[in-house]
């Protein structure tokens, strides 16, 4: 991955907060590789929520989405895709 990085203009990542710095791989250990680099993270849940994992499901079960849209026969309840 490192060489990917150094030759990257941007890296993207979606991670539970703290788990790139775990794995090695938060901005300044890659900013060492590539200082230019453009580091991007996604987060699915709001600050106050940032350590829990978000899962598709979960967040719009949250948010309210899962209840609009009702469950399918056969299926989980969520938004069609």
């Amino acid at each position: 991955m490192l060489k990917l990085v150094a030759t990257a203009d941007i890296f993207s990542e979606n991670f539970k907060a703290g788990t790139m710095a775990k794995l090695g791989f938060d901005y300044p250990a890659l900013a060492k590789v590539n200082p230019r680099l453009i580091y991007l993270s996604h987060k699915g849940s709001c600050r106050a929520l940032r350590n829990r994992t978000a899962l598709d499901e979960v967040v719009q079960m949250m948010g309210g989405l899962a209840y609009m849209t009702g469950p399918k026969a056969g299926h989980s309840v969520r938004a069609a895709a």
